[in-house]
């Protein structure tokens, strides 16, 4: 029997590799070697992160940080897995390709941060593709989401050393980019979700609620989806943390104020607004 698919649609920069990580630990949900597969991104948006030389790119890395310990067995099913990932059609049948050694698992996942930008369509192409899919949707505090997007950001383009002299000016103008606002749109990510799949197909979670009882997450995610997901300290750590920086209490208030459309949908939508979001506005 066919797996069903499991989307984490994001957001970014709130524990999807942490997610990774966790659910590699059962063998009942098949996970690929390239974290973000970005499929039906690449269909329905601007964000075509998977075309070839990208996709060449991708593999490069993944070979190059292999353990020398790798088994004969991983590699050859590391070597055949991206021959189908290199091929140059990106289609239906690609992205199906990608999952089809999935032997005795329940789900195939896929954690495409790009996917909180999909409109209607890119969602019912989901349905389509699997009218069981399972969707999880993890948002952080918009104004940390943003700042953490940033460290990244310049820890990724080699800039770290230059985070202590960054201008408020230059975060702000950062945080406003329609790009990085609409990653912290989470109010038209869960109405695009929900005008396709039933209520009972998605759950959202708040990273910082995760982040506090990685435990209870594992549990509650363990019921939603139906198999058993373990959680173990040797998941504590945070994972592609950006560089350490502390923001002024000025700074998160010019923010804050930036981002207040986001917060009032979301609160409209939720109906309130997390605590620990409260919490997060207040550091300094």
């Amino acid at each position: 029997m066919r797996p069903r698919l499991y989307i984490n649609a994001g957001a970014m920069k709130a524990g999807t590799t942490w997610l990774l990580h966790l659910l590699k630990s059962n063998k009942r949900i098949m996970t690929t070697p390239v974290k973000e597969v970005d499929y039906f991104s690449y269909v329905h948006t601007e964000y075509k992160l998977i075309g070839y030389d990208a996709r060449k790119g991708r593999v490069s890395r993944i070979i190059s940080s292999m353990s020398e310990n790798v088994s004969n067995k991983e590699l050859s099913d590391l070597f055949s897995w991206l021959s189908y990932y290199l091929r140059k059609d990106i289609d239906d049948y690609w992205y199906y390709s990608l999952f089809q050694n999935y032997e005795d698992a329940k789900y195939i996942a896929d954690l495409s941060n790009t996917y909180c930008h999909l409109p209607v369509s890119g969602w019912e192409h989901v349905k389509k593709f699997d009218p069981d899919t399972r969707i999880t949707f993890i948002m952080r505090d918009p104004v940390q989401r943003t700042l953490s997007h940033l460290k990244f950001e310049m820890m990724f383009s080699g800039q770290n050393k230059r985070i202590d002299r960054i201008s408020n000016k230059e975060i702000l103008d950062f945080a406003k980019k329609t790009d990085v606002y609409k990653r912290s749109s989470y109010s038209e990510t869960i109405n695009n979700i929900l005008s396709v799949f039933p209520r009972e197909q998605f759950r959202y979670y708040i990273f910082e609620e995760i982040m506090s009882d990685k435990d209870a997450f594992a549990k509650d995610l363990s019921e939603f989806l139906g198999v058993k997901i373990a959680y173990s300290e040797s998941l504590s750590k945070s994972i592609n943390e950006g560089p350490q920086k502390k923001f002024s209490r000025e700074l998160l208030g010019k923010l804050t104020e930036a981002y207040e459309p986001i917060y009032a949908e979301l609160q409209d939508l939720l109906g309130t607004l997390p605590p620990a979001w409260a919490v997060n506005r207040s550091k300094h």
